[in-house]
């Protein structure tokens, strides 16, 4: 009998375009919650609404069928799948972060991958982060270089996004390689390099998962994660997204903070661990 629940959640999927599909996803239930951030593709989508948005959309329909599976087991069985339904190239196949969490045997389980975050909030006051620095480092490269156009053509960065391309596809072409990044793809070829591990519920007082599209408040404050987990406790989800969106637009030339789009997909979900006998 499960002992322990996801409670008081809170969580939010916002697309960063009113023209552009959203290829973030969230899921919650009592016992698993699941965060994904698709990556927009760099050339022409193969699926619709795009090769992201239904790459997220398909693993979770197929991981919802299979949550009663070991979490491994089944993002496997989930990409055999989807490859199989992949029209496309194998060179362009969409790929994803991920977060998943399950709470099972008084324990809950974690698997992330890609660069999504997800942060455990213990019952002794202290937190716990897991994320992967890897895609992380290759944009701050990228945005290097598009600092250093923006600087030698006396233009804002946000007017030298087309320069950078490139950059963008060779990175992209580094996807679950030693010399890249590993994230969840059809191939399923990054998936051993997931972080993943198991702790007991009872240690657990909160959990606190993010898109790096809602995390990018903390590069515009530059507080640490711990900080953002304890201010969405506080203020709440959308209170922070507010925030970001309001920083966003008084930076709509991208000069206060670099990126590569003026606004990303923001997903997140906030929720309390609780012991069934302490539900009210």
């Amino acid at each position: 009998m499960q002992e322990y629940f996801f409670q008081n959640i809170d969580y939010l999927c916002v697309p960063g375009s009113a023209t552009s599909p959203c290829e973030d996803l969230v899921h919650v239930n009592e016992d698993w919650l699941l965060l994904m951030d698709g990556a927009s593709p760099l050339a022409p989508s193969s699926m619709e609404p795009s090769d992201a948005a239904w790459f997220v959309r398909e693993a979770d329909r197929l991981l919802s069928s299979r949550i009663h599976l070991p979490l491994m087991e089944a993002l496997r069985d989930s990409m055999k799948l989807i490859r199989r339904s992949w029209k496309g190239t194998s060179e362009n196949m969409p790929s994803s972060g991920i977060v998943f969490l399950r709470l099972v045997q008084g324990d809950l389980q974690y698997l992330l991958l890609g660069d999504c975050t997800l942060s455990l909030e213990l019952v002794d006051g202290s937190f716990f982060t897991v994320e992967d620095d890897a895609l992380c480092r290759l944009d701050r490269i990228a945005l290097a270089e598009l600092q250093n156009h923006a600087a030698r053509l006396g233009k804002f960065p946000g007017q030298c996004l087309p320069l950078i391309q490139e950059t963008l596809r060779r990175h992209r072409d580094l996807r679950n390689t030693p010399d890249g990044y590993y994230i969840l793809d059809p191939s399923g070829r990054g998936m051993p390099y997931s972080k993943t591990g198991s702790i007991p519920a009872r240690k657990i007082r909160s959990v606190f998962l993010t898109t790096d599209g809602f995390s990018q408040l903390r590069e515009f404050t530059g507080e640490s994660f711990s900080s953002l987990h304890k201010r969405a406790k506080k203020e709440g989800l959308s209170s922070l997204l507010g925030e970001l969106h309001h920083m966003q637009e008084q930076d709509s030339s991208f000069d206060r903070l670099p990126r590569f789009k003026f606004r990303d997909d923001a997903t997140s979900i906030i929720a309390k661990v609780m012991r069934k006998g302490d539900l009210v």
